[in-house]
């Protein structure tokens, strides 16, 4: 089932190493936030652009590049069903970089220790329980330094003892440069984070409102 509907009044911005993170309620549908921001969906008013450029006036090859450059985590499961897990953690990465398989299998590790993803599944998705392969879907947005990652309520589906590992892990990444759009349903999650460089929304009613910061 989609999540459409309009996406009014949204003026967003997000620089290296920022993180906006968007509170919607678990019984409530949000317009294709992430597919906007990816250039997968065309507005009907108002432009989104990707470093500088509106995915609009790129071709078929730019917009491939910069796909290249977003990590993601579905808001459903977004596995190649064809491919076992950890071909489909590095399939981008072997497709859009010229990296070695030995660089790339060490940074695959890294993310998957902070994860606590031991083993990392080499099996088929289907063979995998649901809430591992959440967490190789963590493992597969940090991977490559992506200059945009968008997370779609990342956290469902796993134990809430795991949670402090995805925080640590995003966190980890926006402090290496990467911006963040996280969409959410976990209200303590949306509360803890906070301070200089993180931006939040809540969905209410079909709009999103902004939260302004508090002043200390």
């Amino acid at each position: 089932e989609g999540f459409t509907g309009p996406l009014r009044g949204m003026d967003l911005e997000l620089a290296a190493g920022e993180i906006a993170l968007a509170l919607v309620p678990s019984h409530e549908h949000y317009p294709s936030f992430c597919d906007l921001a990816e250039g997968l969906v065309k507005p009907d008013e108002g432009s989104v652009q990707f470093m500088g450029k509106r995915w609009t006036e790129m071709n078929a090859r730019a917009q491939e590049a910069g796909r290249g450059r977003i990590g993601r985590v579905f808001e459903e499961h977004g596995w190649i069903s064809n491919l076992r897990v950890y071909d489909n953690i590095v399939l981008s990465a072997r497709h859009h970089t010229t990296r070695t398989e030995a660089d790339i299998r060490q940074e695959v590790e890294q993310w998957a220790a902070l994860a606590a993803l031991t083993p990392i599944p080499d099996s088929s998705p289907e063979q995998v329980p649901r809430s591992i392969l959440r967490k190789a879907e963590w493992v597969r947005a940090c991977l490559g330094r992506p200059a945009l990652m968008l997370l779609e309520r990342p956290e469902q589906g796993v134990p809430e003892e795991w949670i402090p590992a995805l925080s640590a892990m995003v966190e980890r990444a926006a402090s290496g440069g990467t911006a963040v759009l996280w969409i959410t349903s976990t209200r303590t999650l949306w509360n803890e984070h906070d301070g200089q460089g993180v931006k939040k929304f809540q969905w209410r009613s079909g709009d999103w409102i902004v939260q302004e910061r508090t002043k200390k």
